[in-house]
């Protein structure tokens, strides 16, 4: 049976290397352990708080930790399937990748480099270089958190996929996604690997890869939301993602906030819409840099800032 443990350092379990300790912390290695370990949380804190964690990206723990129960999700079980391939929601980014290049598969190149687990890049709706997870996911299998025997399965369009979003950010918020699989094409492996290092070589020049991050803070801003004359300003800097949509990065270097820091978190000289953990940095500390700049971009272009990472309370 999996074990719930007490009192773990959540630093351990995040890019970041920030968060405080978890009143209670499980792992899920089988789908199994799910029902098991809710059941034991639910019979010791009789409606507890849950928080689902997968590959610890794009999420930023509290410094006195969380009151309740942090299960992590390893399923990470990955087959071929008539289409492409079926990975469980804990099974890393990377190795799905890589997976996909040993058979030949075409269609996850977007996603080379990028950390976190399946799972999470699923709810996240995670996409690079104008692709993703909507473009290629065909079905996704999740369990509901109070009856976790129940296993709902949804068709690309039921996951209502949107920019940095899914069902399970919106309507189905207490479901734990268990798997999901995803349409690839064959293609020769060569041109595969081509693309999968013109990605990862661009995030090492362009990413502060080299240091504790949670990746991309803010989300970027649809060009819908610009007035006319910010079009015009920003006409050259607007990308496809796959929206049109003017970076975050863009705003924060050009409100002159490149290298700011507050304690020991940092906005990254080499990608301003990284704010990196550039030595014992506190939760309190990117928090705060992370209202600073609103504030600051707000105040210079009326614009407001939408946070896309996580920031997860203790209580």
């Amino acid at each position: 049976m999996a074990k719930l443990s007490e009192n773990v350092p959540l630093s351990d379990y995040t890019t970041y290397k920030i968060g405080g300790p978890a009143r209670y912390f499980a792992e899920a290695k089988k789908e199994t352990d799910i029902a098991e370990i809710l059941n034991e949380f639910e019979s010791r804190v009789p409606n507890g708080k849950v928080f689902i964690l997968g590959g610890g990206a794009n999420v930023l723990f509290a410094d006195d930790g969380y009151d309740g129960l942090v299960l992590k999700i390893s399923l990470s079980e990955m087959e071929l399937t008539e289409n492409g391939i079926r990975a469980g929601a804990g099974t890393s980014l990377k190795d799905v990748v890589q997976f996909a290049l040993e058979n030949n598969l075409s269609g996850m190149e977007f996603i080379a480099g990028c950390p976190g687990s399946f799972g999470g890049a699923i709810r996240g709706n995670a996409g690079a270089f104008g692709g993703e997870m909507k473009d290629c996911i065909t079905s996704v299998r999740s369990i509901i958190i109070n009856a976790p025997k129940k296993i709902i399965e949804r068709k690309n369009e039921g996951n209502m996929f949107g920019y940095r979003t899914s069902i399970f950010k919106t309507d189905a918020k207490n479901e734990i996604i268990l798997s999901g699989e995803v349409r690839l094409v064959l293609e020769n492996a060569n041109s595969i690997k081509e693309r999968m290092e013109s990605n990862l070589n661009y995030r090492k020049e362009k990413h502060p890869m080299e240091w504790p991050s949670a990746g991309s803070t803010f989300k970027n801003i649809s060009v819908q939301e610009l007035s006319e004359e910010q079009k015009r300003k920003w006409k050259d800097k607007i990308k496809t993602d796959p929206i049109p949509v003017l970076p975050a990065a863009v705003l924060i270097s050009e409100a002159g906030l490149i290298g700011k820091a507050i304690g020991g978190a940092k906005i990254s000289e080499k990608h301003p819409n990284f704010f990196i953990n550039a030595g014992n940095a506190t939760a309190k500390d990117v928090k705060e840099l992370i209202v600073f700049v609103k504030k600051t971009v707000k105040e210079k272009f009326k614009i407001n800032l939408k946070e896309e990472i996580q920031i997860v309370n203790s209580n």
